[in-house]
């Protein structure tokens, strides 16, 4: 079988991949905030910047941190996460052996190698880096940066 490049539509590489299989981007809960402040939504942001498939996904233990946000919070963090809840119609829900979201990602991130994770977490960044995961956070000005 052919290695493939995939490559960033802004001329950036996201490296040698064996397989045809769609890119998994799994998305934080932190994300669903800046959703609501942004004036362009995520999904147009990686549809600029993804060259080729990919699905959108995220874990059971980040749709469960949604839903408890979405009962015990007031205010950006509770329709945050009641944007989300409704959002997930268009993300496969994958399940982790992890209760923690953060923990769940990482965990995802390094079992399934065509993953790139999208974050506003900077410790999770951090780990995500650590371990040579892909990853990628929103900056202040509503673009999605690769780190």
């Amino acid at each position: 079988m052919q290695s493939q490049e995939r490559f960033l539509k802004n001329g950036g590489s996201l490296g040698t991949e064996h397989s045809n299989e769609k890119w998994k981007i799994v998305i934080d809960t932190n994300v669903f905030y800046h959703i609501l402040k942004g004036k362009k939504s995520v999904f147009s942001l990686l549809d600029e910047i993804v060259d080729g498939p990919y699905e959108l996904c995220v874990t059971d233990a980040v749709k469960k941190e949604l839903i408890n946000l979405r009962e015990s919070n007031i205010g950006k963090k509770k329709l945050g996460a009641r944007l989300g809840l409704r959002l997930l119609e268009k993300f496969s829900i994958v399940s982790t052996p992890c209760t923690s979201a953060d923990e769940s990602i990482v965990w995802f991130a390094k079992s399934y190698p065509k993953t790139i994770v999208v974050t506003g977490d900077k410790a999770l960044r951090k780990t995500l880096k650590t371990h040579g995961l892909r990853v990628a956070s929103l900056s202040k000005d509503g673009r999605i940066v690769f780190n």
